[in-house]
């Protein structure tokens, strides 16, 4: 397996666009990327854009589907799933 560097800065670039992408779903990404740099059980930074990166596709589809965060609802994770499932979530945008 080939394990890419992941520096902070590439870090740093993806919050930055998430504020443009995903717009009032941004502060989502925020939060996990805070959780996720004080929790001493995450010590790769690979593994922090990983989270950022499946995050970011999911707010992503929530936005698409308007979707809001107070709406979200076990039908709207069903109806992601099938979306995963159909390879729907494989494109990179």
């Amino acid at each position: 397996m080939v394990q890419l560097h992941v520096s902070e800065e590439t870090i740093k670039t993806l919050l930055e666009y998430a504020k443009i992408d995903l717009e009032e779903y941004a502060n989502v990404i925020e939060a996990l990327y805070y959780d996720l740099i004080s929790d001493p059980s995450v010590t790769s930074l690979s593994t922090i854009k990983t989270h950022l990166d499946k995050a970011r596709l999911f707010l992503r589809w929530l936005k698409l589907n308007n979707v809001k965060l107070s709406q979200l609802s076990m039908d709207h994770l069903r109806r992601y799933i099938i979306y995963l499932r159909l390879g729907q979530g494989s494109r990179r945008y």
